[in-house]
């Protein structure tokens, strides 16, 4: 619990920036909402890349820092900012030069095309401060510092809310931007989280100072362990990023009453989640910290607990969510055409709970843990881009059902993920001690 809960707290704030551009943006009317929302889509494309390179990153960090091997360590983060920092120049690449062209794969309406334009061109340039913040964080809660992150990212969501009023609305003598508001107060919070993480690094971190040579030291055996475990997290990642962005799609197409309640469902299942996300980073923190010490029987019995852990936590967001329910009618100023879509989307996602508890807890927690880095990317190849996806496309592209339908089928792959990953915990073969020693280390 005392990795879980800083994580889960960590999770907790950062889908607050979220929820307060959702809060904010939803008086200013639909179009509004659906342009951010669909804005946001790019950087959560962006995070799925981050968080692949993150958790292949921590397969390695953690089990060094079992063995305490700084300096495997450092060389392993020196990799994850390379990819990351050039992986988020090319997308502020894109999304600055082709804006409009991004936004019609994904909405065909002009006033929301041009509400998620004007949020995307500012909001890009937030994607470099990302990558450093987020790579640096990760790699810091692999080796069990949790807090700094819930400090970094408490005071960035501090600064988001209160720019976020300013920007917004324009008080105080601030001009009045509307969702270029947002988008400011979001990219300037990043900024920020930046300038936390570098001042950490250099005068608060108590078992080392990362310093920028690092970034051109090249060495071959750990490069090829990284792409080895992180590739196919990277790439589970980004395919699950980009059917949820697909599924967005087809939402979007249907009706912009839909995608407005998603807008809010995906919010709200954001923040009820945040537990479990905590339990799948503390299982991958925990069981790779012990196979890295070489006790793989009592790594597979953490595993056992951690099972029971992921369906007492699945309840409970279930719970959270059926709470959050009557305080979102309640506050937020939406339509009734919205509002007929959000109640049974989110019971729906509600009943989903157990089952993304037990898959995240398994595919991010245990598998990643002990370097079965590739099943997660077969589990979601098989159920998600075979399965869910294509007959949610055909249902509601072609076939015209009705939204709610469509959206059942959508988000219907994590029943299927249970009992793969059932199967596959069971079998054992995801405990994996990936450790080397230094001296095989070479320039």
């Amino acid at each position: 619990m005392a990795l879980c809960i800083p994580v889960a707290l960590q999770n907790l704030i950062n889908v607050g920036v979220t929820a307060a551009d959702v809060l904010m943006l939803s008086w200013l009317g639909e179009d509004v909402l659906a342009g951010s929302g669909l804005g946001g889509q790019f950087q959560y494309i962006l995070n799925m890349v981050f968080f692949g390179l993150t958790s292949g990153l921590c397969v390695l960090t953690a089990q060094y820092w079992g063995s305490k091997n700084m300096e495997a360590i450092q060389r392993s983060m020196a990799i994850a900012f390379r990819i990351a920092i050039f992986v988020s120049l090319v997308f502020l690449v894109v999304i600055r030069v082709f804006p409009h062209k991004v936004i019609l794969l994904y909405t065909s309406d002009p006033p929301v095309i041009d509400s998620a334009v004007e949020y995307l061109k500012i909001v890009c340039f937030s994607y470099p401060f990302i990558a450093v913040s987020m790579i640096y964080l990760y790699a810091m809660r692999s080796m069990e510092r949790v807090k700094v992150a819930v400090v970094v990212y408490g005071s960035s969501l501090a600064i988001n809310v209160v720019l976020n009023a300013l920007l917004i609305y324009g008080l105080l003598g601030f001009p009045r931007m509307g969702i270029a508001g947002a988008a400011m107060a979001t990219l300037i919070s990043r900024i920020w989280e930046m300038l936390a993480v570098l001042w950490y690094n250099k005068y608060k971190n108590d078992l080392f100072c990362f310093r920028i040579s690092r970034l051109w030291q090249f060495d071959r055996c750990l490069q090829r362990d990284f792409i080895r475990y992180s590739t196919p997290v990277v790439l589970n990642e980004l395919l699950w990023g980009l059917a949820t962005s697909l599924n967005t799609a087809v939402l979007g197409h249907m009706s912009s009453y839909a995608f407005a309640a998603y807008s809010v469902v995906s919010m709200v299942r954001q923040l009820a989640a945040v537990l479990y996300f905590g339990l799948g980073a503390a299982t991958s923190v925990l069981l790779g910290k012990t196979i890295g010490e070489k006790r793989e029987d009592l790594a597979s019995v953490y595993g056992d607990r951690f099972v029971k852990i992921s369906f007492q936590f699945g309840v409970l967001g279930a719970i959270i969510m059926l709470i959050i329910h009557p305080i979102v009618n309640a506050f937020l100023p939406l339509e009734q055409e919205t509002l007929d879509y959000l109640g049974p989307m989110l019971y729906y996602i509600a009943l989903t709970m157990v089952a993304h508890s037990y898959n995240c807890t398994m595919i991010v927690g245990v598998f990643r843990a002990g370097g079965d880095t590739r099943v997660g990317l077969y589990i979601d190849l098989g159920t998600l881009w075979l399965v869910t996806l294509p007959l949610g496309f055909i249902a509601g592209m072609k076939l015209h059902w009705p939204v709610l339908i469509v959206f059942m089928i959508l988000y219907g792959d994590e029943f299927l993920k249970m009992p793969l990953s059932a199967l596959r915990y069971r079998s054992r073969k995801w405990l994996n001690n990936v450790t080397r020693d230094i001296s095989e280390f070479k320039e």
